[in-house]
C-alpha cells in the first residue's frame, strides 16, 4: 500500500483553492447566452442532430478561447495543476447553459412533451477504456468511411426514385407512361441502375450491419418486371396498351410501391449518415479544445521563471496535442484523455459516470515506489477538477439557476430538489467487484484510488466499492479493511458498497442481462445500477405511501381539503375501509395489492412509450461516440443505439409503509369484536392520519395523541428485525417485484412485439395503444427489427428526493403530515431504538438479489458512541461490511454524523440566512463537513433547512 504521510504541498494548495473560489459569488462564471452562437439560426436546414453536434463544438471553442468575456474562468491553467481544463459551471439543481440548437418549430412543438435542449437525461456510463486504447482519432476515421460509404447509398437511392418518379409523372397520358416504362424497362439494363444494386448489394446493411441482399433483391425484381413488358421487338408501350385497366393499375402500383420503399431506405441512410457526421463534428470539437489547451500551456511555459513549473507546463502541452485525439501511453495521458472527455461530457450536459478507472487505468499504473508517488498525486489532482465546480454560499443559488421546464427526469415529472441538488454533479467512480469473467478485478489501482480520497476527503466523484463473496475470504481482507478505513477517516460515507453477489444476480438471473455484462456493472447518477459503456439507463418513480394511503382510501389519498371530499383521486378505485365491522388486515393487503399494480403498469407502460416517442430534440453523438453499440447501427443512444436499454422502476417510502403496515396490523381491530384495550378502529386511524394525529374535539385529540405514541414507541418497525415487521416486509416486496413482472409483460405484448398475426387480437392492441396515446409501430419495428436487449429492473429508493415527496404524503406511524420519508432503504433515525446490526439483519430473507434497480440502505452513526482507537474504528467498520453481505444486502452507504457539531453549524447557518456576515464566516471553517443526501454527498452547510434539521437527528448508535 502506498505509504505517504500526508498530501503534497501542491494539493494542499489546489483544495485550498478550490475551497476558496467555492465561497465567491459564482453567478458571473456562469457561461453567457449571448456568447455562444445560435446554432438553429444559423444552420437551420440541417438535422437536429447534426445541429446539436455543431452545439458542442460552439461551447468547447467558446469555452477555450480568450475572447470570450469568461475567459478567466474557462480557459485558464491554474498554479500547480497537472490535469488541465474547466468544466463548465451547471449541475443537477442549478442546470446549464448551452447554445441554442432548437428552431422555433422544434421548440413550439416540444412543449407537448416537456422537453427542451436542456431535457438530457444523463445516468450512464462512459467507454473510457475505448478512448485511451485508441483515442478519438479511430472513431473520426470511422466516421468519415461510414459517411462516404453512406454518401453513396444517397445518390443511388436518389437515383433510383428518379426512374420511378419519371413513370408516375406521365400517368396522365397513355403514351407517356408507355414512355416512361419503356424507359424505366430500358435503364434495368443501364450501366447506373446495375451500379446502384451492386452498390447497395455490397454495402452495410441499413438494419443490422449484414449485406443487404434483401433490399438489392427487391429492387432487381422491380427492374426485371419492367424488362418484361418488352415484347420481343421491344414495343414496351404496345405492351402496355394490350394491358387491361387491372393490369395497367397493378404496374402503376408496383413503382408507387418501390418508390416508397426506397425513399423509407433513403430516410435511414440520411439518418445514419447525419449520425456519423454528427459523432465526426463532436469529437474534433473535443480535439480543438485540448489543442487550444496545448497552446495555452505552452504559452504559459514561455513567461514561467520556475523551471520545475516550466518543465510541468511543456509537458502539459505536449499532452493536450496528443490526447485525447491519440492513443493515451502513460498514466498522465490516460487520464487527462478521460478528463477532457468527461469535462467536453458534462458541459454539455451529458452528466455521466466516470465508470470503472482502476480497471481503465490499471495498464498505465507502474509499481515503482517513486512512480506511485506520482500516480497518486496526478489521480488527486484528476478528482480535485471533477469536484471543482463546488458552490459553497447557499445564499447563492437563487441568482445561478439555470434550470428551465424542459430540465426533467424524462417523459414522467420527476421533482427537482434544486437547493439540495446545487451541487449534485452525476459523476461516480467505481473500483473493485470482479470482471466480466468473473476473476477478482482489485488491483493496485485500486488502493490507489481508495487512498485519493483517504487524503482529499472529496464528496465528488462518488466513489462506489464493489466488493465480491471472494473478498470475504482471510487472504482477501486487505480490500475490506482499506475500505473501512476510507469510511471512518472521510466520514462521509465514500465509498458506497455494492454487493456483487446480491447486484449481479438481480441483473442477471432476475433482470435478463448477459452474464459478462451484469460482472461489469458500474453506478451512475445516485447509486443506479446499469451496465459499463453498454446501456441506457431511465427509471420511473413512484411512492409506496402513496400507494399505501389510496388502498386505505378507495384509490385516494389522505387529505384534509374538504374541497376534495376523501382526497386527491389518484387511482384505481379498491375496497374503502369506511366501515369498521369489516376491517380486516387481508383485506388491506389485497387493496395495497391492486393499488401497487397501477402505480407499476403506469410506470413500465410509460417507460416503453418514452422509447416510442422520437427523441427529436435530444440527440448526444459525443456520448454514442463511446456507447458499445452507436457507432455500429448508425443510431443515437436517445433512439435506440445502444446494445442495451435498462430502466428501473423504483418505489419510494418502502420503510414508511412498512412501519405503518406494521402498525396498523398491531392496533386496528374490528368493531365486531370485543374492543381490546389500546386498540383503535380504521376509522379512527384514517381520521388520525389525515389530521396529523390532531382534533379540535378534546376527547378525539387525547385518543389521537395515544394512537401517535402506540405507533411511533409501541409498534414494530422496519428495520428492526423483527419477526412480524421482516414478515410483512417480504410480502411487500414480494409483491412489489412480482407486480413489476406482471406489468412488464403487458408493456411487451402491447410494445414491444409484432402485431399478432389474429386479426382481432391485432385490433386490441392497436386499440390498447391508443388508449396509452400510441398510434404508431411496435419498438421492433420503429427500431428496424434491432431493438433488442430490453431489460426493466426493480428497485427501492428515495434518491434525493426524500423531502419533496414526503411533502405530498399524510401522517404515517413514524412521521407527521409533509415530513421527509426515510432516506432509501433505511428507518427513520429519530424514532428507534435499535441498531445498525438489527437493520442489516432484516435484510436477510427479504430477496434483495432480485433488485436489479437497487436497494440503497443509509446508514448513519453518532460519532460520540463509537471507538476512539484506530484499530477499534477499523474493526468497528469491517464488521458493519461483513454484517451487510453476510445478510444479503444490495447497496449500503455507512457516514458518520457528529450530532452536537452538525446542531452547531445548524445554528450558525440559520444566522447566516438571516443576514449575519460573522456567522457566514464561521462556516468557512466546516466546508469538509459532507453528509449523505440519499444519493450524493454534499456540504452539510449548503443543504436547504428541512434537510439539516433532519439531519441533525438522522444519526444511530454506534452498535453492531
Amino acid at each position: 500500500m502506498i505509504k505517504t504521510k500526508k498530501i503534497t504541498e501542491r494539493i494542499q494548495q489546489l483544495l485550498k483553492a478550490m475551497n476558496e473560489n467555492a465561497w465567491q459569488d459564482r453567478s458571473d462564471q456562469w457561461l453567457k447566452p449571448a456568447t455562444l452562437k445560435d446554432i438553429a439560426k444559423e444552420y437551420p436546414d440541417e438535422s437536429v442532430i447534426v445541429r446539436r453536434a455543431m452545439a458542442i463544438a460552439e461551447l468547447l471553442k467558446t469555452m477555450s478561447s480568450s475572447d470570450n468575456s469568461e475567459a478567466k474562468y474557462h480557459y485558464r491553467i491554474a498554479e500547480g495543476e497537472l490535469i488541465v481544463g474547466v468544466i463548465a459551471l451547471g449541475s443537477l439543481g442549478l442546470g446549464k447553459v448551452f447554445p441554442n440548437y432548437i428552431t422555433e418549430n422544434e421548440k413550439s412543438v416540444s412543449t407537448i412533451s416537456q422537453r427542451s435542449e436542456m431535457a438530457l437525461f444523463g445516468h450512464d456510463s462512459v467507454n473510457y477504456e475505448e478512448l485511451v486504447r485508441h483515442g478519438l482519432k479511430k472513431i473520426i476515421s470511422e466516421c468519415d468511411e461510414k459517411i462516404k460509404s453512406f454518401a453513396q447509398h444517397l445518390i443511388d437511392t436518389k437515383h433510383l426514385i428518379g426512374v420511378c418518379e419519371k413513370v408516375e409523372n406521365n400517368s396522365s397520358n397513355l403514351n407517356k407512361i408507355s414512355a416512361g416504362l419503356l424507359y424505366a424497362a430500358k435503364d434495368s439494363d443501364d450501366a447506373n441502375i446495375k451500379l446502384a444494386i451492386e452498390n447497395l448489394h455490397k454495402g452495410d446493411n441499413l438494419e443490422n450491419g449484414k449485406r443487404d441482399r434483401t433490399f438489392s433483391g427487391e429492387i432487381k425484381s422491380f427492374f426485371e418486371v419492367l424488362s418484361g413488358l418488352k415484347s420481343k421487338t421491344g414495343d414496351t408501350a404496345k405492351k402496355y396498351k394490350d394491358m387491361n385497366h387491372k393490369e395497367q393499375y397493378e404496374v402503376m402500383e408496383l413503382v408507387a410501391t418501390m418508390k416508397d420503399k426506397v425513399k423509407d431506405k433513403m430516410s435511414i441512410i440520411q439518418d445514419k449518415k447525419d449520425f456519423y457526421e454528427a459523432v465526426k463534428i463532436s469529437c474534433e470539437g473535443v480535439i480543438e479544445y485540448a489543442q487550444n489547451y496545448a497552446d495555452l500551456a505552452q504559452k504559459n511555459a514561455e513567461h514561467e521563471k520556475n523551471k520545475d513549473r516550466q518543465t510541468e507546463l511543456v509537458e502539459i502541452a505536449r499532452i493536450c496535442r496528443k490526447v485525447p485525439k491519440e492513443k493515451a501511453e502513460t498514466f498522465h495521458e490516460a487520464l487527462q484523455s478521460i478528463y477532457f472527455v468527461h469535462l467536453a461530457l458534462h458541459s454539455s450536459m451529458n452528466q455521466l459516470s466516470l465508470g470503472r478507472l482502476d480497471q481503465v487505468l490499471k495498464t498505465y499504473y507502474k509499481e515503482e515506489e517513486e512512480e506511485k508517488e506520482k500516480q497518486l498525486e496526478l489521480f488527486e489532482c484528476f478528482i480535485i477538477k471533477c469536484a471543482e465546480r463546488l458552490i459553497l454560499d447557499a445564499n447563492t443559488f437563487l441568482k445561478q439557476d439555470h434550470v428551465d421546464y424542459g430540465t426533467s427526469l424524462i417523459t414522467t415529472p420527476v421533482p427537482l430538489d434544486q437547493w439540495a441538488e446545487a451541487n449534485e454533479f452525476l459523476q461516480n467512480i467505481i473500483i473493485g467487484g470482479v470482471t466480466p469473467e468473473g476473476k477478482d478485478a482489485v488491483n493496485e489501482m485500486t488502493y490507489l484510488i481508495l487512498k485519493a480520497y483517504q487524503d482529499t476527503k472529496l464528496f465528488t466523484p462518488t466513489l462506489n466499492a464493489r466488493i465480491s463473496k471472494d473478498h470475504t475470504t482471510a487472504q482477501e481482507q486487505r480490500y475490506i479493511k482499506e475500505i473501512a478505513k476510507t469510511l471512518y477517516i472521510t466520514e462521509n460515507g465514500m465509498p458506497v458498497i455494492g454487493n456483487d453477489e446480491v447486484l449481479i444476480n438481480a441483473l442477471h438471473k432476475y433482470s435478463d442481462v448477459p452474464l459478462n455484462e451484469a460482472r461489469d456493472y458500474v453506478i451512475d447518477g445516485c447509486w443506479e445500477p446499469l451496465l459499463n459503456g453498454s446501456c441506457d439507463w431511465t427509471f420511473r418513480l413512484f411512492n409506496m405511501l402513496t400507494a399505501l394511503e389510496c388502498a386505505l382510501n378507495g384509490g385516494a389519498a389522505l387529505s384534509n381539503n374538504p374541497y376534495l371530499l376523501r382526497g386527491e383521486k389518484l387511482s384505481c378505485k379498491t375496497h374503502l375501509f369506511d366501515n369498521d365491522n369489516e376491517f380486516d388486515f387481508e383485506k388491506l393487503k389485497n387493496a395495497l395489492k391492486e393499488q401497487i399494480k397501477f402505480f407499476t403498469d403506469q410506470a413500465v407502460l410509460s417507460i416503453y412509450k418514452l422509447y416510442l416517442i422520437d427523441q427529436a430534440i435530444n440527440p448526444t453523438p459525443l456520448y454514442s461516440a463511446l456507447l458499445k453499440g452507436c457507432m455500429n447501427t448508425g443510431r443515437d443512444k436517445t433512439w435506440g443505439g445502444s446494445d442495451y436499454r435498462l430502466a428501473g422502476v423504483i418505489s419510494a417510502g418502502v420503510p414508511q409503509t412498512i412501519s405503518t403496515l406494521a402498525a396498523i396490523k398491531k392496533w386496528v381491530f374490528c368493531k365486531g369484536d370485543k374492543n381490546p384495550d389500546n386498540k383503535f378502529l380504521i376509522s379512527e386511524v384514517l381520521d388520525a392520519l389525515r389530521n396529523d394525529y390532531k382534533s379540535e374535539n378534546k376527547a378525539e385529540n387525547e385518543r389521537f395523541a395515544t394512537m401517535k405514541k402506540m405507533f411511533r414507541s409501541a409498534s414494530p418497525k422496519f428495520g428492526s428485525n423483527d419477526p412480524e415487521t421482516n414478515e410483512i416486509s417480504k410480502w411487500l416486496l414480494d409483491t412489489f417485484y412480482q407486480s413489476v413482472q406482471v406489468s412488464k409483460k403487458l408493456g411487451k405484448e402491447i410494445f414491444y412485439n409484432h402485431l399478432p398475426k389474429d386479426k382481432e387480437k391485432a385490433r386490441q392492441i392497436i386499440s390498447l395503444r391508443a388508449l396509452a396515446g400510441y398510434a404508431g409501430s411496435s419498438l421492433k419495428e420503429e427500431f428496424y427489427k434491432d431493438f433488442k436487449n430490453f431489460n426493466i429492473t426493480a428497485g427501492i429508493g428515495t434518491f434525493e428526493l426524500f423531502v419533496l415527496i414526503g411533502m405530498g404524503n399524510a401522517a404515517s406511524a413514524d412521521r407527521l403530515r409533509g415530513e421527509p420519508l426515510a432516506r432509501n432503504f433505511a428507518p427513520i433515525a429519530a424514532n428507534q431504538d435499535f441498531s445498525v446490526g438489527h437493520i442489516l439483519s432484516s435484510f436477510k430473507d427479504l430477496g434483495l438479489d432480485r433488485f436489479g434497480g437497487g436497494v440503497i440502505a443509509d446508514i448513519c452513526v453518532d460519532k460520540n458512541t463509537y471507538p476512539k482507537e484506530e484499530k477499534m474504528k477499523l474493526a468497528f467498520f469491517e464488521n458493519i461490511i461483513r454484517h451487510f453481505l453476510k445478510h444479503k444486502g444490495n447497496m449500503l452507504t455507512v457516514t458518520v454524523a457528529n450530532p452536537i457539531e452538525l446542531q452547531k453549524i445548524y445554528d450558525l447557518c440559520e444566522e447566516a440566512r438571516s443576514g449575519d456576515q460573522k456567522a457566514l464566516d464561521n462556516l468557512h471553517k466546516y466546508n469538509n463537513v459532507n453528509v449523505r443526501v440519499a444519493g450524493y454527498q454534499a456540504p452539510f452547510i449548503t443543504l436547504p433547512k428541512p434537510h439539516q434539521e433532519k439531519y441533525v437527528e438522522r444519526s444511530i448508535l454506534s452498535k453492531n
